[in-house]
């Protein structure tokens, strides 16, 4: 019997390469990714029979309309939901303005809650397994990028809930904690940083920690390119009929789990903050106040 995937995040990074591997494992897969991008599937369409969707995963509308066509085509089944779609964004965390919050939640959070709601009934019916891409930012405190670490945090513990809920279903619930991963999601997140904005991180240094932060995936001292990170995650998911609900792939992944896991809070701020060259921030932040008594 023909097994189905629907992998959100699909035209790029991680979403296209966990299509890729899917499809090679011998399941059906439907992807989908924002209009704009769809275009970017098409090798995927041309070499492995994915089936391409212009969906917004933080618009209802255009998800019913998916899920109609999928699941008219499944006969109301669905093995595997990968909630994968992601944003970053960047700058100070007492300094985020409504309208960044508001798109950063709807894309990584209430956007997975969505097509998890949707499709459930059709995991269900197969004793299948929902999967979301969460992150190790989720785990560690990482300067400037605070609303990207409680959107992966957020998602994390709905999964582990989720979890929970669907066990008497026989459903699988992982959420997949990713280390560094050569990918583009934080790229944009330089341009989050104006240093001639008014802000009380306004100090030298702060476009050098912007920089490390928005290139942290790409700079991880454990690179892993997004075909070796999906290759990971398809191989332990189908070879494990009852899969752990946390697992570590990326670089780095289990290092920085443990040291949010076990370590003392200063400990973490010291490394990470070392790592991110933020301690030069928090350097200059204090002469500053030094100097002008406060």
């Amino acid at each position: 019997m023909t097994k189905y995937a629907l992998i959100s995040g699909a035209s790029s990074g991680i979403g296209y390469a966990l299509c890729e591997q899917f499809s090679k494992k011998g399941y059906k897969v439907y992807g989908c990714t924002r209009g704009a991008e769809v275009h970017l599937m098409k090798p995927l369409t041309e070499k492995y029979g994915v089936t391409a969707f212009s969906c917004d995963i933080t618009n209802t509308k255009e998800i019913l309309k998916m899920k109609e066509a999928i699941l008219e085509e499944t006969g109301g089944r669905l093995d595997i939901l990968y909630n994968n779609a992601g944003i970053a964004a960047g700058g100070p965390a007492c300094e985020s303005e409504d309208q960044k919050v508001e798109k950063i939640f709807r894309v990584n959070v209430f956007g997975h809650i969505a097509m998890t709601r949707e499709f459930t009934e059709a995991i269900v019916a197969t004793k299948g397994t929902i999967i979301f891409t969460s992150s190790v930012a989720g785990r560690v405190p990482m300067p400037m990028v605070s609303l990207y670490c409680a959107t992966k945090a957020a998602i994390d513990q709905y999964a582990h809930v989720l979890c929970m809920e669907m066990k008497p279903y026989d459903v699988k619930v992982v959420s997949v904690i990713t280390g560094g991963v050569n990918t583009a999601v934080g790229d944009n997140g330089r341009d989050d940083f104006d240093e001639n904005a008014p802000s009380l991180f306004n100090v030298p240094g702060i476009q050098e920690c912007a920089e490390e932060v928005a290139l942290m995936a790409r700079k991880c001292p454990i690179p892993v390119q997004p075909h070796e990170y999906a290759t990971s995650v398809v191989n332990y998911l189908t070879g494990h009929k009852n899969p752990s609900l946390n697992i570590y792939y990326g670089g780095m992944s289990w290092i920085l789990n443990y040291l949010g896991r076990y370590t003392p809070v200063w400990v973490q701020q010291f490394f990470i903050g070392k790592h991110f060259k933020f301690d030069k921030v928090a350097a200059n932040i204090r002469k500053k106040r030094a100097q002008r008594g406060y």
